[in-house]
């Protein structure tokens, strides 16, 4: 490492040493007018017109470095519509008529500044049109990123050494393909988003050079666009070679997940899900991610009629979603989704005359439930929901028993019954006309002889 560093050092030396003749006969150049780039972009631009000058190297060599030093001055930016660009095309006629190569390290100077111009242009509009989903952003973004990648090119055989320098600066080449790529896919200009991506993702080779120059990134967004324009089959082989390069990836797995969800795959998506339970870390936003897709992939199964399947994914979501809320217990939402779905295996359960179990989740979807009402939600719908799915939870498994008129679980259905009461009288102060509440609440009145409160339920109800 030392030895890389001595060299690359070395290198820069040497690299500046040749330079500075050539920066000092620029420099000379402003100085000699009042050091007023303005007027050295007018006496440049005469130099480049006339034929006794514009076929000399310097010449070229004295433009590209006026015009970099313009394109890096806010206020003096005005003097061209596109001074970088600009910058780079007198370089790059510079390299053609320096048959002797004089001037080679001087514009791998200016190459470098404007390469780093380039990159700053696209890297601020890409990170502005994230925030914002302008467009035109998006535009500009790519703008830059495309001339980033044409000063490298201009470089040749040199861009190792820029390369080297832009990696000093954290500019690395590999993102700005990904970057330059999400930014034509916004622009549906998938055609180019392609070009950008395939630099990262090679589907011809799993081998490790590839693998070194992969970003997850670079597979999320190319899949993506391919699910977005029905090219499923490819898609699937991207993200396939992202989870090999990146195992553990949260990001590629759910990417997976929503690929395969999305197009019905039950077999891949079990794969998957399989792969995401053993190396998805205990991070809120994928858990939240992966409890929804295997609720998901519960409905899948029950359509398709595995109800053993779709329970197995109801009971994985469970614990993810135990998770979830023990990581963020303030998240109303996250919490209510976790007391429905406990409520709704303790439903399974009981029908499946598994009242051990049935009793379990209908406890834990209680807990749940009375979690949420001590944040005090400001929403009376789902306060309402709250109360009326906590009474559901016991009113139903005691309503069924009491149907079989089993005489050995009389004490089982009151006991049940008791408990489903005083939350459905707090849904019915939230929703006073709620005709099914009301129904509800005049049965259990008369089930406990409370025939006072049960015919005020049968007036309001019109009986």
């Amino acid at each position: 490492m030392k030895t890389f560093l001595l060299l690359f050092s070395i290198l820069l030396f040497t690299i500046n040493g040749f330079c500075q003749q050539n920066q000092e006969k620029a420099e000379n150049y402003i100085k000699q007018i009042d050091g007023r780039l303005d007027k050295a972009k007018e006496a440049i631009d005469k130099d480049c017109l006339a034929p006794e000058t514009a076929s000399k190297p310097v010449t070229w060599y004295l433009k590209g470095y006026i015009y970099a030093e313009i394109a890096k001055s806010e206020v003096l930016k005005k003097l061209s519509p596109n001074p970088a660009y600009e910058s780079l095309q007198a370089i790059r006629q510079c390299k053609k008529l320096d048959a002797e190569n004089n001037f080679e390290s001087d514009c791998i100077n200016v190459l470098f500044e404007i390469a780093t111009l380039f990159y700053d242009k696209g890297i601020s509009n890409y990170n502005n049109a994230l925030k914002s989903s302008d467009k035109n952003l998006y535009t500009n973004a790519l703008d830059g990123f495309k001339n980033y990648f044409e000063t490298l090119e201009t470089l040749g055989n040199d861009d190792k050494i820029v390369l080297h320098l832009l990696k000093y600066n954290n500019i690395n080449s590999n993102a700005v393909n990904v970057y330059a790529g999400y930014s034509a896919m916004q622009l549906e200009d998938f055609s180019k988003a392609e070009m950008y991506f395939t630099k990262i993702v090679d589907l011809d080779s799993n081998q490790e050079p590839q693998k070194e120059k992969a970003l997850p990134l670079a597979y999320i967004y190319y899949c993506n666009m391919l699910e977005k324009n029905g090219r499923v089959d490819k898609a699937s082989k991207v993200i396939q070679q992202g989870m090999i390069f990146f195992p553990g990836n949260p990001e590629i797995l759910m990417t997976a997940i929503n690929l395969y969800k999305n197009a019905n795959d039950i077999d891949m998506l079990t794969e998957v899900l399989s792969k995401a339970e053993g190396e998805l870390p205990d991070n809120y936003p994928v858990l939240v991610n992966y409890s929804n897709s295997l609720l998901e992939t519960a409905k899948l199964f029950e359509k398709r009629g595995y109800e053993a399947t779709a329970l197995n994914y109801l009971l994985k979501a469970c614990e993810v979603l135990n998770k979830a809320v023990g990581i963020k217990t303030d998240e109303i939402q996250l919490i209510f989704l976790a007391a429905n779905t406990h409520n709704n295996v303790a439903k399974i359960y009981f029908k499946r005359n598994d009242e051990t179990n049935s009793a379990k989740f209908r406890d834990q979807a209680e807990a749940l439930y009375l979690l949420l009402l001590m944040k005090k939600p400001d929403d009376k719908s789902m306060l309402f929901q709250i109360y009326n799915n906590l009474g559901a939870i016991y009113y139903k498994p005691a309503a069924d028993i009491y149907s079989s008129q089993d005489k050995d679980r009389i004490e089982e259905y009151l006991a049940l019954f008791k408990k489903s009461l005083p939350y459905f009288e707090e849904a019915h102060k939230l929703q006073p006309d709620n005709r099914q509440i009301m129904q509800l609440l005049r049965n259990l009145y008369l089930i406990f002889n409370e025939a006072v409160k049960a015919d005020e339920m049968k007036a309001k109800l019109g009986l």
